[in-house]
């Protein structure tokens, strides 16, 4: 859950689909590495998000419409 609300806060600031998450981003939600990189992992799994990893680097993170490869559009209100 932790990792889905930091996700969520990125994508909602930087308002794009593809965000990073980093080190001190998972400690602000109390979220330590390995289980930021596992909840990655599970999302990718369930199809909501595509993973695109550099050594050294974290991981780049892009929603994705469920069950598909396309990224997720984000409406803009106002």
């Amino acid at each position: 859950m932790h990792f889905c609300v930091a996700l969520w806060m990125l994508v909602t600031i930087r308002r794009s689909p593809t965000v990073q998450i980093s080190r001190s981003m998972a400690a602000r939600v109390n979220l330590s590495r390995w289980a930021a990189a596992d909840s990655a992992h599970r999302l990718e799994a369930a199809g909501l998000v595509k993973l695109a990893k550099l050594p050294g680097r974290s991981f780049r993170i892009t929603l994705v419409e469920a069950g598909t490869s396309t990224p997720l559009r984000l409406e803009s209100r106002g």
